[in-house]
């Protein structure tokens, strides 16, 4: 009996391509955000920045980075309620659980639902942000508690609420 070599099939390929090219793109925009003070990418539609710091004890865990992970689409209408999700990591990449993080609106308008969220057990936390009248870009800061150097911003560019129909 004759074994027979079977080649990949273009679909085969091609998934593998994509894995590739997935996998390039997450690691640079990890290393990006390790090696940048300021860094934004559109990965998942998300406008965000992302710093480094020097460690800081926040309840027993060592926090390093503080990430914006939502909203998913950095798109909006003015006066519009989004959930803002924030993490916060260990320099190992763990999540770090009870580290305080302050919000404010650097421009655009709007309210925040809190000031400060704290992080749970998976170094997430949210925050409601009700967007301001005007279209426009939209920007609020976080920051970890008391570290200057731990800030990052998220951007949400707004577009005019549709006129009612009479």
């Amino acid at each position: 009996m004759t074994s027979r070599r079977r080649g990949l099939t273009v679909l085969e390929l091609l998934i593998i391509v994509i894995v590739i090219v997935v996998a390039a793109v997450l690691l640079l925009r990890w290393r990006g955000a390790k090696d940048s003070t300021a860094t934004a990418g559109p990965a998942a539609a998300v406008t965000d920045s992302v710093s480094s710091m020097a460690p800081s004890a926040a309840s027993g865990s060592v926090a390093s980075d503080l990430f914006f992970i939502g909203p998913v689409d950095s798109v909006a209408t003015t006066g519009d309620t989004v959930t803002v999700r924030l993490v916060t990591t260990r320099e190992s990449g763990a999540p770090a659980a009870g580290v305080t993080v302050n919000l404010s609106i650097a421009s655009g308008g709007g309210n925040l639902s809190t000031p400060s969220a704290v992080s749970r057990a998976d170094g997430e936390m949210e925050v409601r942000w009700m967007l301001g009248a005007e279209p426009g870009p939209q920007v609020i800061r976080a920051m970890m508690d008391g570290i200057e150097s731990s800030a990052t911003t998220l951007e949400i560019t707004t577009t005019a609420r549709p006129a009612s129909s009479p």
